[in-house]
């Protein structure tokens, strides 16, 4: 009788449990391919005991890890290098495991899509005196700043990756200019009218030309720096990557 007591117990602390917890599972991408991604799992109706997460993606070469937290989230960040996958969406799934005298039983489970892409992913933002429009009105003759707000993860990566960035602006298919910033300043004079706009963000992953001594004086060398300027934009627009030596 008290070994039939003690499975009755048992299996009602276990329904108990399966009940009253669910998890969710939601990440930060998309990302373009080299960059991090980011997922949170997050646990309703937790009452203080000890879980463990358990993370699993479907891409190849594939990704695992485990946590045991007293806590009702928990967050795993993976890095995608451009070497090892292409870009398409993918899916990683989460499961929720309560201890039991020691012994881990699978509770609930969730899954998240998510997408590595070949491009950055980012939106352009419009600022008209210091504030964001909320909308794609400006105000003619005053000044616009226009910039690209990149995802944080995308944005350490390009600060860890890219020796240069250049983004080449656009209105109406009219090249405007280039800048390093990812923004640029742009006032607009005609009074109800539309216009397109399109930056080309172009990050270049070489690694800058080591610093060399030279004998010339200043102006061939300040001429010498505008022709590898020159010739590092032009390159640029074409969508070429090549690495020149220049040797004196």
């Amino acid at each position: 009788m008290g070994r039939f007591m003690f499975i009755i117990t048992f299996m009602y602390i276990y329904k108990s449990v399966w009940c009253s917890l669910d998890v969710s599972l939601v990440n930060d991408g998309p990302a373009v391919r080299g960059s991090n991604i980011t997922f949170t799992a997050r646990v309703k109706g937790y009452g203080g005991e000890n879980l463990k997460y358990v993370f699993c993606d479907d891409v190849q070469p594939q990704h695992e890890q485990e946590f045991q937290l007293s806590t009702n989230e928990s967050k795993w960040t993976v890095e995608y290098p451009k070497e090892l996958y292409e870009a398409g969406e993918y899916v990683m799934r989460v499961k929720l495991m309560k201890s039991f005298y020691g012994i881990w039983y699978f509770v609930t489970s969730a899954r998240s899509t998510f997408r590595l892409t070949d491009s950055l992913n980012g939106n352009l933002v419009l600022n008209q005196d210091n504030l964001e429009r909320p909308n794609n009105f400006v105000a003619v003759n005053k000044t616009v700043l226009h910039y690209i707000k990149l995802p944080d993860n995308e944005m350490e990566y390009l600060k860890n990756n890219a020796s240069t960035i250049i983004t080449y602006w656009f209105i109406d298919c009219i090249y405007i200019d280039q800048t390093t910033d990812l923004s640029l300043n742009y006032t607009y004079n005609d009074l109800m009218a539309d216009h397109y706009i399109d930056a080309l963000v172009v990050a270049n992953n070489l690694p800058l030309p080591p610093v060399t001594t030279t004998t010339t004086t200043t102006t061939t060398t300040t001429q010498l720096l505008l022709q590898q300027q020159q010739q590092q934009q032009q390159q640029h627009l074409n969508h070429h990557q090549q690495q020149q030596i220049i040797q004196h």
